[in-house]
C-alpha cells in the first residue's frame, strides 16, 4: 500500500514539473520588461513545494498574462510587481499561517496578481476618502490576504522586504469598518493592524493593485 502511494505521488509530481516546464515563463514580454518584478509560477513552487498549480491552471495562466507593449509598459513605468496568486484562495491567515486575524472573509482570487511597490505617490498623511480619489482608472486597492500574499512571496524569491517604513491601506475592514493596513517588514513578516479612515498619519499610505482585464 506504501508503495502504491509513493508511486502516485512521484507519478503526480512527475506530471506537475513537466506542464510547468511547457511555458517558458522567462521568454515572456512581461519578464523580459519586468526583470526581477516578475515573479512565474515556477517560482512561486520553488519556494512553497507543498503548492502546486494544475496544468488548468498554468494553461489559464499563460493565456491570460499580461502581453500587449501598452500593459507590459504601465506595469513596468508604474513601479509594479507582478506575480501569480496562489492556487487556491486564502485568507489573511492562511497567508500568515496565523489560526486569527482581525479581519476575515475575504480571500485571494486567481490568475495574475499586479501591485505598486510603494504607496501611490502623495497618498502618506491623507485619510481614506481622500486616498482612493488618487488611484488610476487602471488601478484599484488590494485586500489584505493579496497584499501580505504579495509582500512575502516578493520577499521569499527576491529577498526584499517591501514597505519597511511605512504602512498602506488595503480595502479589507473590520468590525467598525476602518480599514485594514500592511506594513512596517522588518521582521519575519509584515505587520498587520488598522487604522481610522479619517486619520491622516504621515506613516500611512494606499497601496494599489492594477485591474485584470479579460481576455
Amino acid at each position: 500500500m506504501n508503495r502504491v502511494f509513493f508511486f502516485v505521488l512521484v507519478f503526480v509530481s512527475a506530471v506537475v514539473e513537466a506542464q510547468t516546464k511547457k511555458f517558458d515563463w522567462s521568454s515572456t514580454l512581461a519578464a523580459k520588461s519586468l526583470g526581477l518584478d516578475f515573479i512565474s509560477p515556477s517560482d512561486v513552487m520553488n519556494i512553497t513545494p507543498d503548492m502546486k498549480y494544475t496544468a488548468s491552471q498554468l494553461e489559464e495562466l499563460a493565456k491570460s498574462i499580461p502581453s500587449s507593449r501598452i500593459d507590459v509598459w504601465w506595469l513596468k513605468n508604474a513601479n509594479y510587481i507582478l506575480m501569480p496568486l496562489p492556487p487556491e484562495p486564502m485568507s489573511l491567515s492562511d497567508v500568515r499561517g496565523v489560526r486569527q486575524d482581525s479581519t476575515h472573509g475575504e480571500k485571494t482570487s486567481s490568475g495574475w496578481l499586479a501591485i505598486k511597490k510603494e504607496a501611490i505617490p502623495k497618498s502618506l498623511g491623507h485619510p481614506w476618502r481622500e486616498q482612493v480619489k488618487l488611484l488610476s482608472s487602471n488601478e484599484r486597492v488590494p485586500n489584505s490576504a493579496e497584499l501580505v500574499w504579495y509582500v512575502n512571496t516578493y520577499f521569499k524569491i527576491r529577498g526584499v522586504r517591501l514597505f519597511q517604513k511605512l504602512f498602506v491601506r488595503t480595502s479589507s475592514v473590520d468590525e467598525n469598518k476602518n480599514r485594514t493596513v500592511v506594513g512596517f517588514f522588518t521582521d519575519d513578516d509584515p505587520k498587520v493592524c488598522v487604522c481610522v479612515n479619517d486619520a491622516a498619519d504621515p506613516v500611512v499610505g494606499i497601496s494599489a493593485a492594477g485591474v485584470q482585464k479579460k481576455k
